[in-house]
């Protein structure tokens, strides 16, 4: 016999309803505690917990470090890379989004090693957004190779990839490639290019602004490419 006054029914619904926001706030928090990671390039502050002197010592971590979720990639200091600085597939992060901590900071060297100074390799979740802390809409991250003979970037085999509000500036004047370059051995596909500057440097006029190469067995696809301003090209 239950006792009077009380509902057993209203009591065990409580009870279960309890049981279930408990679950939900639990799993709010496991979601929370591996949502994203920061990590800072600045040459003038290197050494510290995250912090690294070039994007490509960052780019190096991120693909070797254990999972890190999103990954906001903030550019406080500009930097000169002593090497491409590639980025590759891996399991270590959901996505990496990569922007100015401030005004008129750049990115630039003249690879040693003859390739890109930036290479997406088999990427897939990648920003370059150059408004100062990704707000506003004017570009404010520069990024310069002065190679004669190579891409600023290059993008290969990649998806979902976003460049906009860039200045972008090459000097590779052959017409197989561009300041921004899309190439083999795989297509790339989910591409935006939008709000860029592509433009020439000190070593030069480069012959494109951007340049896609593909095969028939693997297409680039599902390209958009607007409101670019290209000047002092070949």
């Amino acid at each position: 016999m239950q006792p009077v006054g009380l509902n057993y029914s209203l009591i065990s619904k409580l009870c279960f309803m309890k049981k279930n926001c408990l679950l939900f706030f639990i799993l709010l928090f496991q979601v929370r505690l591996i949502a994203q990671t920061t990590i800072i390039v600045d040459p003038d502050n290197s050494g510290g917990t995250n912090t690294y002197s070039s994007l490509r010592e960052a780019f190096d971590y991120i693909k070797n470090a254990a999972s890190l979720g999103d990954v906001f990639l903030q550019i406080a200091g500009s930097t000169t890379e002593p090497a491409t600085a590639t980025l590759s597939a891996s399991g270590s992060y959901t996505s990496v989004t990569i922007y100015p901590a401030s005004a008129g900071l750049s990115i630039r060297g003249n690879a040693a090693t003859g390739g890109p100074l930036i290479k997406l390799d088999g990427a897939a979740n990648v920003i370059f957004d150059g408004r100062v802390n990704m707000v506003g809409s004017e570009p404010n991250l520069t990024i310069t190779h002065e190679n004669t003979a190579q891409p600023a970037i290059t993008v290969a085999q990649s998806s979902d990839i976003t460049v906009h509000y860039c200045n972008i500036q090459g000097a590779a004047t052959a017409i197989t490639t561009g300041i921004l370059a899309f190439s083999t051995p795989a297509g790339n596909r989910n591409i935006t290019i939008s709000n860029n500057y592509f433009t020439g440097n000190s070593a030069g006029r480069p012959a494109n602004g951007i340049y896609a190469l593909g095969t028939a067995a693997e297409t680039n696809s599902n390209f958009i490419i607007s409101n670019n301003r290209f000047y002092d090209l070949l």
